[in-house]
């Protein structure tokens, strides 16, 4: 639509506003202004709860990442194997990982992944190739989607997470 005919539009609009003003008593027209009013203040409040909950969920934020290492490239080698590579974050982090968080510690060092327009698909051939290999551990957490990945060290004599690595975990 070309902006001659959004004025146009826009224009008519108005007119059918203002006439419709003009049919209504002063009374209708007070109510109305109140409805208005009170449509705004309410709208204000819910601008004003969804800030303060943008707030605590960047505060979130922040605590979780000062609690994730950086790993430094003076550590990280490209030539890895991705098993390695894989094997090194989780000794890096220390704590149970999902795969996107993995594939966040990683990105940063890896071209492939840098440009990847599916992260995920691009890496999960690899990560199952470390859980075949028995070098990494998929566990499944009860009601949780998808799998924590962890080292086979981190399991107890039963086959589950010790309570020390259980209790890193941070979407439970």
């Amino acid at each position: 639509m070309e902006q001659k005919e959004k004025n146009y539009v826009r224009a008519e609009r108005s007119m059918s506003e203002i006439s419709l003003l003009q049919d209504m008593s002063r009374e209708e027209i007070m109510q109305k202004c109140l409805d208005l009013n009170s449509a705004f203040k309410k709208a204000n409040s819910e601008i004003e709860t969804y800030r303060e909950l943008l707030k605590k969920i960047v505060a979130e934020y922040e605590q979780l990442k000062a609690k994730n290492p950086r790993i430094d490239e003076t550590e990280y080698n490209k030539c890895w194997s991705w098993v390695n590579k894989i094997v090194f974050v989780l000794k890096k982090i220390k704590r149970p990982l999902l795969s996107s968080e993995i594939i966040a510690f990683i990105t940063p060092y890896e071209p492939v992944l840098q440009y990847s327009r599916h992260k995920a698909q691009a890496f999960s051939a690899n990560l199952n190739k470390a859980v075949k290999y028995g070098r990494v551990v998929a566990y499944k957490l009860g009601g949780s989607r998808g799998y924590y990945y962890i080292l086979p060290d981190w399991l107890d004599n039963e086959g589950r997470i010790s309570k020390e690595y259980e209790d890193k975990i941070f979407f439970k």
